[in-house]
């Protein structure tokens, strides 16, 4: 049996840099060999980025990651490992991802894992996941092993641990498919053939929808198997014209009757982005198994309004179509498609660090009939991110309420641009945008005007001719740096 865990810690929306949590893979699959029985290969990948480097005496970054690997049989632990995995020397701490492989030697029974990751430069607390596992084998049946996905190979008569039949296979731990990755390899092993009276056999290969019995494309193939106690099954398939969508990968014996002697199906997902963004070609995406699959229509309806201030205009002028349509599976599929464009590795992941930055404007700038993201304040900030400096002033003399937000790096090579937010109802909490020096936001040269409207000496927006008055206590000429 495999199993896969994913510890996929989000960043918190209050940690710092140096706080963040490591994010790993694990991946196992168990196989059997005539000498030794039953064994587990437990296959880890850490991301780069998501540990922390230190610089040692030649200058170069290192990081280093504690993995405590433990095969537990009720409370009794019957196979363990802990050690210390150590990046290779980087020029700077962008990161590369870690990879290692394990093998655990595990008689027949139910195991839970429990795995720890600590980064040892880091003191956040270290992170355990457990996962159940069962290990079995019947001497007397034709079975299979795992299936275990493959990154690249290359012949090898280095005798190591990734080292099988004269290759060195190195572990694809991820069960996702970018649409830059558009081979997908696997290795497994199929026993006890030689105990069958009738020495045909043979393996058939496909990929099938998920939850569907339908073969994907023409990615099916089959291969006869010989009369010998371990036979081995590696190849690779062409996923280049595979859509996006979550599939199976299926291996089934079958006798020359062809009756099913045993099969092995492992989920993955694929995904590639289509040729035109419409909701015909959406209509392929999966949404089971995905983060937007539980989301009722209220939350659905939330999370696609609160997209709109990065999203682009196609995609804006779609979403808002869609939230009038009421249309739950088209809107799970466009939410997760939205995602895709974003993060196709994750996410997930982008949507969850972007759902943070949701909250915290809903917080701060939400008014009684608006969510923060649909003001104007949050439109800014969810679309440039947050600002280097807000001067905010909510009682100066003779003026609205007003804050001037300033970006000191920004998009497109501009530097030093401000946005002018002021409230013109004195209630609520609706600052609205009156001027900004950015490129494509709106530009009101007479914005000290509207501020200061009020001012007793008679200064408002219909008195365009004459320059601007100081005022008392006045502290957005300066900070705008207009002077």
């Amino acid at each position: 049996m495999r199993t896969t865990l994913f510890l996929l810690i989000l960043l918190s929306c209050c940690s710092s840099a140096f706080s963040k949590s490591i994010e790993a893979f694990v991946k196992n699959s168990v196989f059997y060999s005539p000498e030794a029985g039953t064994y587990v290969e437990t296959d880890i990948l850490i991301t780069g980025p998501s540990i922390n480097y230190v610089k040692n005496e030649t200058g170069k970054f290192i990081g280093t990651v504690e993995i405590t690997l433990l095969f537990k049989k009720v409370n009794e632990v019957m196979a363990f490992d802990k050690y210390l995995l150590h990046s290779i020397e980087l020029d700077d701490t962008s990161g590369m991802s870690l990879i290692d492989k394990k093998r655990f030697l595990l008689l027949g029974g139910a195991y839970t894992l429990e795995a720890t990751f600590k980064d040892i430069n880091n003191a956040a607390p270290s992170y355990t996941y457990t996962e159940p596992l069962i290990v079995d084998f019947d001497a007397d049946k034709v079975i299979l092993s795992d299936i275990m996905l493959i990154d690249i190979y290359k012949q090898s008569d280095e005798k190591t641990i990734y080292e099988r039949n004269g290759y060195h296979l190195s572990p694809y731990v991820l069960n996702f498919y970018p649409e830059n990755i558009n081979k997908l390899i696997f290795y497994a092993e199929v026993y006890n053939c030689d105990k069958l009276q009738d020495d045909k056999c043979l393996a058939v290969v496909s990929v099938k929808k998920f939850k569907e019995n339908n073969v994907a494309g023409d990615l099916y193939s089959y291969q006869k198997i010989p009369a010998s106690p371990v036979n081995v099954l590696f190849s690779e398939l062409d996923i280049s014209n595979l859509l996006t969508g979550n599939y199976n990968l299926v291996i089934e014996v079958r006798s020359k009757n062809n009756e099913l002697l045993a099969i092995k199906q492992l989920f993955f997902q694929r995904y590639k982005k289509p040729e035109a963004e419409n909701l015909e070609d959406l209509s392929r995406l999966i949404v089971e198994n995905t983060f937007v699959e539980p989301l009722s229509l209220d939350a659905l309806d939330f999370h696609l309004r609160s997209v709109i201030p990065i999203a682009n205009i196609s995609e804006a002028k779609k979403i808002k179509e869609l939230v009038k349509s009421w249309n739950e599976n088209a809107m799970k599929q466009n939410l997760l498609f939205f995602w895709l464009t974003r993060n196709a590795n994750d996410p997930r992941a982008e949507w969850g660090k972007y759902q943070a930055e949701v909250k915290k404007v809903n917080d701060n700038y939400g008014t009684p009939l608006e969510y923060g993201f649909q003001t104007d304040r949050g439109r800014v900030y969810l679309q440039y991110g947050p600002p280097t400096e807000i001067l905010s002033s909510g009682h100066e003399p003779g003026a609205l309420p007003y804050e001037v937000w300033q970006y000191n790096e920004f998009e497109k090579g501009q530097t030093n641009v401000k946005f002018v937010f002021y409230n013109p109802d004195l209630v609520s909490n609706n600052y609205l945008l009156l001027h900004s020096n950015a490129n494509g936001e709106i530009k009101n040269e007479q914005w000290q005007r509207v501020v200061h409207e009020q001012f007793s000496g008679g200064e408002t927006p219909l008195d365009p001719g004459s320059p601007v008055r100081d005022h008392y206590g006045s502290k957005a000429k300066q900070f705008y740096n207009e002077e």
